[in-house]
């Protein structure tokens, strides 16, 4: 007769069972070295791991922008570094021109390199990516930003700017417009300029000056028209009003009004004419035409001369302006190739630690999970030979 329960039976076998799967779990997160092998072994935790594991996929996609961004305004970085180098280049030719010393074949020489400037400007300006895309088109990608019309230089593209997220927060500006770059940039001062009519017979030039009183200053033409050789008129060109009659000429001698100050020197004739007009938008294409042009003038009479120092003056400044300009959005570029870097460095430390909680969370404790293992073995080891052990007793064993 045996001493064991049907009870007694079915709680061992069972308990065997338990302890079967449980080492069959073990083993399994041992060979897939993940803690949670089911929604069902701990639904919190993977509720935690599907969050964490969308977070890496944004910040994923947040690096790929990053990469994009850094791409073009690296690019674009270099190509305005070019640009600047050409514009330096440029300015010292002008400076070289404005010398009363140089020949005609002199200048010729220096506009033949000019030409050539000119053309890589353009080449600049019309750089693409490299995937093809236009780098200065705005959105239109696919369209050359500028091209020759009608003798001048017109902007394709369009005004669009492309921003791209590059964090949960934030947001980079990844490229800058054609017109933005090479056509926003004010001529003159920035307040007004000057120049001076072809047709003038003296050798008389007008200087810029500077804008003394903003407060009096109104965006309105005017020109300086002189009545004799020693006397001038100040007339508003819009309303026709004179703001200054019969002024006494004195070379080099300032000439204020309305917040404006400039001065002439050389000596004018009757009925020369200058012009202030208030400062607009003049494109380095412009520019760089209008020296060209200037270099290609007869500077056989001193009339001729002045006119063409005059060019060459307004030249010298346009350069200067379109030197700041550029500079001003290298800065602005610098700034947010910083920002982009800075970012990637905060998404990196990030991604850092995202992963690793999501690691503590669902990667197996190797050491933990392999002392668990041998204990589990251990167990159902005893348990199975205490079964054993317990089939084999009877009261025949005790008489």
């Amino acid at each position: 007769m045996r001493i064991s329960s049907l009870a007694s039976s079915r709680y061992t076998i069972g308990e065997m069972n338990r302890k079967t799967n449980t080492i069959n779990d073990l083993q399994s997160k041992i060979s897939s070295g993940k803690e949670l092998l089911r929604p069902s072994d701990d639904p919190i935790q993977v509720a935690t791991t599907e969050r964490l594991d969308g977070a890496i996929q944004r910040l994923g996609q947040y690096e790929k922008n990053n990469m994009t961004a850094t791409h073009k305004l690296s690019q674009e970085e270099s190509i305005l570094d070019n640009v600047t180098n050409m514009l330096q280049r440029m300015k010292e030719l002008a400076i070289s021109a404005n010398s009363d010393v140089l020949s005609n074949a002199d200048r010729q020489a220096i506009r033949a390199e000019s030409e050539q400037l000119n053309k890589q400007l353009i080449d600049y300006a019309n750089t693409q990516t490299n995937d093809g895309e236009f780098l200065f088109a705005g959105s239109k990608v696919n369209t050359r930003p500028f091209e020759l019309a009608g003798g001048k230089i017109l902007y394709q593209g369009d005004q669009k700017q492309n921003h791209l997220q590059i964090s949960d927060s934030r947001k980079v500006l990844a490229n800058d417009t054609g017109d933005q770059i090479f056509q926003r940039i004010r001529n003159g001062n920035g307040h007004y300029s000057v120049s001076a009519n072809s047709s003038n017979t003296g050798s008389a030039k007008l200087n810029e000056g500077s804008l003394v009183d903003a407060s009096t200053f109104k965006r309105e033409g005017y020109k300086i028209v002189f009545s004799s050789d020693t006397n001038f008129d100040v007339i508003n060109m819009e309303t026709g009003a004179t703001e200054l009659q019969i002024q006494d000429y004195q070379a080099n001698e300032s000439i204020q009004f309305n917040g404006i100050q400039v001065n002439i020197e050389g000596s004018p004739k009757d009925k020369d004419e200058f012009y202030i007009t208030p400062s607009q938008n003049q494109d380095l294409f412009t520019t760089v035409q209008q020296f060209n042009s200037a270099l290609a003038a007869d500077t056989s009479n001193p009339a001729s001369q002045a006119f063409f120092h005059q060019n060459m003056d307004e030249t010298i400044g346009e350069l200067d302006n379109a030197l700041d300009h550029i500079q001003t959005q290298r800065s602005d570029l610098g700034s947010r190739m910083r920002y982009v870097d800075n970012t990637r460095e905060e998404n990196d430390s990030m991604d850092y630690l995202l992963k690793k909680t999501r690691s503590d969370i669902e990667d197996t404790d190797y050491t933990k999970t392999i002392s668990d293992l041998q204990t589990e073995m251990t167990a159902l080891e005893a348990i199975r030979k205490s079964y054993a052990q317990m089939g084999q007793m009877s009261l025949f064993n005790y008489l």
